[in-house]
């Protein structure tokens, strides 16, 4: 089910200065900027290695906006890599005891689909599925 990491997201208060931290001081490889506008975020991607990093900054009130007043800016979350979303989301409504799908269907992320999991005390962290199209 799970083949991966697909990628590990920080959030920030200054979007260019997080890429200017990824790129210049630790010279890893930029692919580019988008907008999540649904999210009310713009995210600079990085690749090292397999694995995607994700700066999100949000640019509009909304839960990611909520995140970072109530955190700061940091690890925001983790994302597995699968080859079936539809799939990874059934087994773990199905077949999971300790975790919960927050969402019930696959949204769209930037080139990818995700599907987020319910926050909990053991782990507290935010971890995703994530497909590629």
């Amino acid at each position: 089910m799970i083949t991966g990491v697909h990628h590990i997201a920080f959030v920030v208060d200054d979007l260019e200065k997080g890429i200017e931290i990824f790129e210049n001081d630790l010279d890893l490889t930029y692919k580019g900027k988008s907008t999540l506008k649904y999210r009310g975020v713009k995210v600079g991607v990085f690749k090292v290695g397999e694995v995607l990093l994700e700066i999100i900054y949000p640019y509009k009130p909304g839960p990611v906006k909520k995140y970072l007043d109530e955190n700061g800016p940091g690890f925001f979350h983790l994302a597995f890599n699968v080859n079936d979303i539809d799939n990874a989301i059934e087994y773990i409504i199905d077949q999971a005891i300790n975790i919960k799908m927050k969402d019930k269907k696959a949204r769209e992320g930037l080139d990818w689909k995700v599907a987020s999991f319910e926050k909990n005390d053991v782990l507290n962290i935010i971890m995703q599925f994530a497909e590629n199209k």
